[in-house]
């Protein structure tokens, strides 16, 4: 079964790509917002924590596709400690998408810093592949 939080950010993308962005949007990420403390993988809630208010000043500016990038970059994180997380794809696949489109919000670049980091900070590479750091 996806967690809630995966299925809210989806919702949230997926009105945003349509450009039917509405109070709705805020409060179902205002709500998410509220449940952070209960994240269970701090990588995932620190940038959720960080990217959330940014795609909710978007939306605020009426830049529906830029607030829906933020969110479907997030919706690619893991949202479960024992879920399997590809680490490669994501940084390979979902950030270089991110990046294509970086011109969609003011917030692109730093965004891409802060997820880096983040992930620096809680994975390392042992004998070439990704693992979560202790």
């Amino acid at each position: 079964m996806e967690s809630k939080y995966w299925m809210d950010l989806l919702y949230c993308r997926n009105m945003l790509f349509e450009g039917r962005a509405h109070s709705d949007v805020v409060s179902v990420l205002n709500e998410m917002m509220g449940r952070l403390e209960e994240m269970p993988v701090a990588s995932t809630k620190a940038i959720a924590e960080y990217c959330i208010p940014k795609a909710i000043v978007l939306m605020d500016e009426s830049n529906f596709l830029g607030a829906g990038r933020v969110l479907n970059l997030l919706h690619n994180l893991p949202f479960d400690s024992a879920a399997p997380f590809d680490i490669d794809y994501f940084l390979g696949i979902e950030l270089g998408s991110f990046l294509d489109f970086y011109e969609a919000s003011r917030f692109s670049r730093g965004i891409v810093l802060y997820v880096c980091k983040v992930l620096a900070d809680n994975y390392e590479c042992l004998e070439n592949r990704f693992v979560r750091k202790a």
